[in-house]
């Protein structure tokens, strides 16, 4: 449901979610945690869709599932 309510909100900047894994994706901006790794570069990211962005980079490569 579509009401504009954000009541999940960043301890560290206060930017405030409507979703609880949309806080969950921020957080991991400031704690610099970034577990998905280009296994062409060794470019490291925190959400597997910026990697998935990423590979398009690389001709040839597949995206991460």
């Amino acid at each position: 449901v579509h009401t504009g309510q954000k009541p999940y909100q960043c301890q560290v900047c206060g930017q405030k979610f409507s979703q609880h894994s949309s806080l969950n994706s921020h957080v991991k901006m400031h704690t610099g945690h970034k577990p998905f790794i280009c296994e062409v570069c060794g470019k490291r990211y925190a959400a597997k869709s910026s990697l998935n962005s990423h590979m398009r980079i690389h001709p040839g490569e597949k995206t991460i599932e």
